[in-house]
């Protein structure tokens, strides 16, 4: 059973602006304990007092809001090639960013040193806010143990491992601080702020420099035996294609990953180049993500039969070429050769935009915030976070 302090404040997220005699009414509970409930609501700065609803004869209620300022959260991701850090408030709305390359060789020290540079300016711009960083996240590719907040190394990625970062963090800067791998906070957010709990079996895509991929079964993230299941970007889909960093040839990641679609297309321009020219009609460019778009069709259909989800989302910066992408890919999910027909909203692009690489260790962290405020922010992440239900269609 809840306890009333989450009640009360789940009261206030979904209905807010919502006075304290409505929300009595809500949960059929005495004013004097929902007023009770709030005051340490208020105390802990969670929520606000906003304006007053019309009166039904003596003092006008007032309204109770969720408080934007109430803290501010970080989200890093770690790439092979650089540092990426948001600053969010505790609703996720962005706030500033800084990133930072990597310039030469990259051992633990160089990468510590460039995380502790990345959260210090973070840390200065929420002051300028007005606001505290209460907790921080960080994601990396490859192998991470997200109970002890450790990244151990990432194929491709030479130089650093065994990497202490939870510990690191709580040292450096006091903070409280989550782990992870970067696919598995990008489907946790996809799974409560944009799926919303409709699907209980749901895959995410994340097509990137590389490409990753994680699933949510019966309701919860699927890790496996050491927090790497899913790995689909490794799933080899044309064995005399080109040789990946991981010994196989044809990976899915070396055939439709951001990077190799600027290798394929050459003349040293990048990704956003390439999109401006299929926006103009370049035959390459269409060509190439016309290729692209089959076989990201290919790679969900072997998807779908091994693991019989409901839906799978497709995020990272390749939603940026959908409208190039999408009718290659969805004319191979419905080749006659496979076992059964897609159905319409089993693929789609994702909504939270090109920015989920960062959204995604962003609303980890705000779920660490809440819960050090003894709220469980996972039920009602939609109404904190202010997310619509995606819409796509595949």
């Amino acid at each position: 059973m809840k306890n009333l302090r989450q009640k009360i404040f789940e009261g206030i997220a979904a209905d807010e602006p919502i006075s304290r005699i409505r929300l009595a009414e809500k949960y059929n509970i005495r004013v004097a304990t929902v007023t009770e409930q709030t005051r340490k609501l208020l105390d802990d700065g969670l929520i606000i007092e906003s304006g007053t609803e019309n009166s039904t004869g003596g003092r006008k209620p007032v309204l109770l809001c969720l408080n934007p300022q109430s803290f501010s959260v970080a989200g890093i991701r770690v790439t092979r090639e650089s540092i990426k850090c948001g600053l969010f408030s505790m609703n996720l709305k962005k706030k500033a960013e800084f990133n930072t390359r990597f310039e030469g060789k990259v051992d633990n020290k160089a990468l510590l040193r460039s995380l502790k540079e990345s959260l210090s300016k973070a840390i200065e711009a929420s002051a300028r806010f007005k606001t505290k960083i209460r907790a921080v996240a960080v994601s990396f590719p490859g192998k991470v143990d997200p109970v002890k907040g450790v990244f151990f190394e990432a194929a491709g990625f030479p130089g650093p491992s065994g990497i202490k970062v939870k510990e690191f963090i709580a040292k450096e800067f006091k903070i409280p601080a989550v782990v992870d791998h970067d696919v598995a906070g990008v489907a946790i957010a996809e799974y409560y702020l944009e799926n919303a709990c409709a699907c209980k079996n749901m895959g995410v895509l994340f097509i990137d420099e590389g490409i990753g991929s994680r699933f949510v079964i019966d309701g919860k993230l699927f890790r496996g035996s050491h927090n790497g299941a899913g790995e689909f970007g490794h799933l080899s889909l044309d064995t005399c294609g080109p040789e990946c960093y991981c010994g196989n040839r044809g990976c899915f990641e070396q055939l439709a990953g951001i990077s190799a679609i600027e290798r394929k297309f050459g003349e040293n321009i990048d990704f956003s180049d390439i999109l401006k020219r299929a926006a103009a009609g370049d035959a390459k460019a269409l060509a190439l993500f016309d290729q692209v778009g089959g076989y990201i069709g290919e790679a969900i259909v072997n998807i779908f039969h091994f693991m019989d989800l409901e839906r799978i989302v497709i995020n990272g910066r390749i939603a940026e070429a959908a409208s190039y992408i999408e009718k290659s890919m969805v004319r191979r999910l419905n080749d006659p050769r496979n076992l059964g027909k897609f159905a319409e909203g089993m693929v789609v692009f994702s909504r939270l935009g090109a920015e989920v690489d960062l959204t995604g260790p962003g609303f980890l962290a705000a779920v660490e915030a809440y819960r050090l405020k003894q709220i469980d922010a996972l039920p009602i992440a939609q109404a904190i976070f202010n997310r619509k239900k995606a819409t796509s269609k595949a």
